[in-house]
């Protein structure tokens, strides 16, 4: 479907599709039965593939994502944080680590 309305599939990552060139492009992940749009440079794209996927499909709009693929998602300002504290805290748990001291890793 994604396809028929202009939008070319990544070569190098199966669940991102593109549509648009230079300054004007909107990026969205499919996957399962979700869509998910990424990253645009406008707003306005967003709204006109709304009204494209109405008319094909029955879709429900969620608002901001908060997990995808057990990853916790959040957007604030400019900037888009992602990461697993739930799925790290499972794994504490499943090796009866959860009650060590924590220490923070930064990365460039």
């Amino acid at each position: 479907m994604l396809i028929i309305l202009s939008f070319v599939k990544s070569p190098s990552e199966a669940i991102l599709y593109v549509r648009g060139k230079g300054a004007n492009f909107i990026i969205v992940s499919i996957y399962v039965d979700n869509l998910h749009v990424i990253l645009r440079s406008d707003e306005k794209l967003t709204k006109e593939l709304k009204v494209e996927m109405l008319k094909v499909f029955e879709t429900t709009n969620l608002y901001l994502m908060s997990y995808f693929l057990e990853m916790e998602v959040k957007k604030n300002h400019n900037r888009i944080f992602i990461w697993k504290k739930k799925y790290a805290r499972e794994i504490l748990r499943k090796f009866h680590m959860k009650n060590y001291k924590s220490i923070s890793t930064f990365m460039n």
